[in-house]
């Protein structure tokens, strides 16, 4: 049919464009060998000039038709050629890219290795100050399927709050002053480079006193020196480490519950540590205790 017909023939002169494109590129003639064949394909392309009889039904265009259809195809695979010119080069940058990430991430990987035994070991010291005697602490390097922005591994932090039990991940212990506690030790270790600015330690307090309760508060005191540290205590060895002090207390406005939250200084703040000394708030024996307290800081 006709459109067959013209279908083979855009088909061969494509198949020749291609074979001689640089010397279509070049304004070049195409080798003397290869005209029979060219004359033959554009005999039926549009704007071809016929050297041999049409097949039957065949369709004629004019010269003005085939000259567009060659800068056509001419500009195409100029097109194509620059476009592959540009792929070869985002392949090769691609390749540096992956090169460059695979170095870096090996870089990482190995410092962080360094770095999990390190503060490791430093936290575990000073798990027993605060009353975790028994406990440990791992640092996990989780080998991710592929690298991405955070390195090639995930980093996980294992505790053992009591001794003879499995480490297991952080987040999963049980017991909140435990986690306050191995926390307090985590930003004690990292109190210089941590950029968390605020942080706030509830039931820290839970299960202590004492000496550890002592421990504790000279620890978040540590800690309070770069950040702002926000504590929710009923122990005055804490509460007396702080450089403020607020006083949370319930009770009733117009018949409805409320809480109150009041700043203490002075003569206050040694009636409330006397109190949570768990001695008569006006004796002078417990004040004096407050006050001693409150000097140590």
């Amino acid at each position: 049919t006709t459109v067959e017909h013209l279908l083979v023939a855009e088909a061969d002169l494509l198949d020749l464009v291609l074979d001689h494109l640089g010397d279509l590129l070049a304004g070049e003639a195409l080798a003397d060998q290869r005209r029979p064949d060219v004359d033959r394909a554009l005999a039926l392309a549009p704007g071809g000039r016929q050297t041999e009889a049409p097949s039957p039904g065949a369709v004629r265009v004019d010269d003005a038709e085939g000259g567009e259809t060659r800068d056509r195809l001419r500009s195409e695979l100029s097109e194509l050629e620059e476009a592959d010119h540009e792929i070869e080069e985002a392949r090769r940058n691609l390749e540096a890219a992956q090169a460059d990430l695979a170095s870096t991430s090996a870089g990482l990987t190995l410092e962080r290795t360094q770095a999990s035994d390190r503060l490791a070991s430093a936290v575990a010291q000073i798990l027993p100050e605060l009353g975790l005697p028994g406990a440990e602490f791992h640092v996990r390097l989780r080998p991710l399927d592929a690298v991405g922005v955070n390195g090639a591994e995930a980093v996980e932090f294992l505790v053992s709050p009591n001794a003879g039990f499995e480490p297991m991940a952080l987040a999963r212990i049980a017991s909140g002053g435990e986690l306050s506690r191995v926390m307090l030790a985590l930003k004690a270790v990292l109190a210089t480079v941590d950029r968390i600015p605020v942080l706030v330690f509830d039931e820290i307090d839970a299960g202590i006193g004492g000496v550890v309760a002592t421990a504790v508060g000279r620890k978040l005191a540590d800690v309070a020196a770069r950040h702002q540290v926000f504590v929710v205590t009923h122990l005055p060895q804490l509460a007396s480490r702080a450089e403020g002090h607020l006083l949370v207390s319930k009770g009733e406005e117009d018949g409805v519950a409320a809480t109150r939250v009041e700043g203490l200084a002075g003569d206050a703040r040694v009636e409330e540590i006397a109190r949570m000394l768990g001695g008569d708030p006006e004796s002078s024996t417990s004040r004096e205790h407050a006050r001693e307290l409150l000097a140590a800081r």
